[in-house]
């Protein structure tokens, strides 16, 4: 965590959580205005950078209403393979930094006053617990809208697609074992 909270977060890293299964593991963000298509757009690339190289894979598009955003996401998984035993173990420390990174990099570009991880059914712990802690004697979670009413924007998911068109990560495993050489 960095510093002082800058945004409230609930589920920052619950010590449990329910499986997504096919929608995944959600996130519900709340910014504190409606972005407009140029603060989208910015929004975009922000994502899908913070995503490239980390234990964090998107999960189809993104829905909007107002001020308010959800997206999915699913851990990316390294191989079945016994080299690859160290990156399973690590993956969920991983993915949950990755994840806090990443509502940073958001916040970077349009200021957030939320983020929920709807899948969360337990506190966050450590650190994460304290932000927790701090965002509920803030106050509760403010409800989302009907995400039945939410629309799709086509601007935002082009912006995105451009940006994973220019990345091209090395896997966060493989990154984190060439890390491990240089240190040997």
């Amino acid at each position: 965590m960095r510093g002082c909270p800058r945004f409230r977060f609930y589920g920052v890293r619950p010590r449990d959580w329910r499986e997504g299964g096919d929608d995944g593991l959600v996130y519900e963000l709340a910014f504190i205005r409606e972005p407009d298509e140029a603060q989208k757009h910015a929004l975009a690339i922000a994502f899908e950078h913070a995503l490239a190289g980390s234990a964090v894979a998107s999960l189809g598009r993104w829905q909007w209403h107002g001020r308010w955003a959800r997206f999915a996401v699913v851990p990316e998984l390294p191989p079945e393979d016994r080299h690859w035993e160290l990156a399973r173990r690590l993956l969920w420390d991983r993915y949950f930094n990755a994840i806090e990174e990443l509502t940073h990099a958001l916040c970077d570009v349009m200021p957030l006053s939320q983020v929920v991880f709807t899948n969360a059914t337990a506190p966050s712990k450590g650190l994460a617990g304290r932000w927790e802690e701090w965002s509920l004697a803030k106050s509760a979670p403010c409800p989302p809208p009907r995400w039945r009413d939410a629309e799709d924007d086509d601007g935002f998911e082009h912006a995105r697609q451009a940006a994973r068109e220019r990345l091209s990560p090395t896997p966060w495993w493989e990154a984190m074992l060439e890390g491990l050489s240089t240190l040997s």
